[in-house]
């Protein structure tokens, strides 16, 4: 599966020592058809990027559960400012609880293991950045299935993601992004 991404910053507002972004994500198949859309918030403080795990989520997704009671709990992953090739960065969680009378739900994903194995120069069609690749251990609970795979980041300090991966638990390739044009 082949998604591009388009992103656009929007204004940023600053708070002491808090810098926050808003930044408007679209995101295409192969054949150029927005699949879907989603406004992220991004914050810095004290030289440390934090990313909301919520940003990762598709709302359209959920389309299936109206009427039912819905809460999303998410952990920021972190980004230092200082990071550096085999640092080892925090893990973070989302949990999506459903509940209508008489049922329940609950999906959980787990992002462990991240580390930073490489800082390399990295292309894609918004152009060339250098980039920190990280990558991670992904656990998803759903219902009652549980689906394990690894995931590769690139991280650009000046941009945010520019390219992911992600493996099944065979290390089959299942899809990925590439960051395909910024506005401003």
């Amino acid at each position: 599966v082949f998604v591009k991404l388009k992103a656009k910053s929007l204004p940023i507002e600053k708070a002491g020592n808090m810098i926050t972004a808003k930044i408007k994500n679209e995101y295409y198949d192969s054949k150029d058809k927005l699949t879907f859309e989603n406004d992220m918030e991004v914050s810095c403080k004290d030289g440390i990027f934090y990313l909301d795990m919520k940003n990762y989520l598709n709302s359209d997704a959920f389309a299936g559960f109206q009427g039912m009671e819905m809460e999303i709990k998410g952990d920021n992953l972190k980004f230092p400012s200082k990071i550096k090739v085999g640092d080892k960065l925090n893990d973070g969680t989302i949990t999506i609880s459903f509940n209508t009378p008489g049922m329940s739900m609950n999906m959980s994903t787990i992002v462990k293991n991240r580390v930073v194995e490489a800082f390399e120069s990295i292309t894609t069609p918004a152009g060339t950045f250098k980039c920190y690749k990280i990558s991670y251990d992904v656990e998803s609970k759903v219902i009652m299935a549980n689906v394990t795979g690894k995931a590769v980041q690139w991280f650009s300090e000046n941009v945010g993601m520019v390219r992911t991966e992600s493996y099944d638990k065979n290390g089959e390739l299942g899809g990925y992004s590439v960051l395909t044009g910024i506005k401003k």
